[in-house]
């Protein structure tokens, strides 16, 4: 199947989870698809193994969505990335997946463990998306 043949998709947590399944059918219709991580690199390597043993092509990029330098890493790793691979920075799909969740009581959580879930699972995806508006392709 090439329904996305010559389409670039960005996978955000595609190291496991929904993310790895969603980086993984992606590339099977055809999509170069660019695998970030934060944490698991082996984890996000195993995602590109399996792409590549598929016929699919991937890479992965490693950033901390966290803070907004993160966030510009995340894009500048893929802007340089993709410069290489097909001569231009623009993609077509974005999967903003990364999430966090912590088990914590009302009473154990603190003003750290909140701002890290409000970083990665409300900031991040806006600017995730706010970088991405000149690169998407129509």
């Amino acid at each position: 199947m090439n329904k996305l043949k010559g389409k670039i998709a960005l996978v955000t947590g595609a190291s496991r989870g929904i993310g790895r399944s969603i980086a993984l059918h992606l590339a099977q219709a055809g999509a170069l698809v660019v695998v970030h991580y934060s944490k698991r690199k082996e984890e996000a390597e195993s995602v590109v193994d399996q792409i590549k043993q598929d016929g699919g092509a991937a890479f992965t990029i490693s950033a901390d969505l966290s803070t907004f330098n993160g966030i510009n890493k995340l894009y500048s790793m893929m802007d340089q990335s993709l410069q290489k691979y097909i001569g231009d920075t623009t993609f077509d799909i974005l999967v903003n997946n990364a999430g966090i969740g912590q088990i914590l009581t009302l009473e154990e959580s603190t003003e750290e463990s909140f701002d890290e879930v409000m970083n990665i699972n409300v900031k991040a995806p806006f600017f995730i998306i706010q970088k991405a508006l000149p690169r998407l392709k129509d």
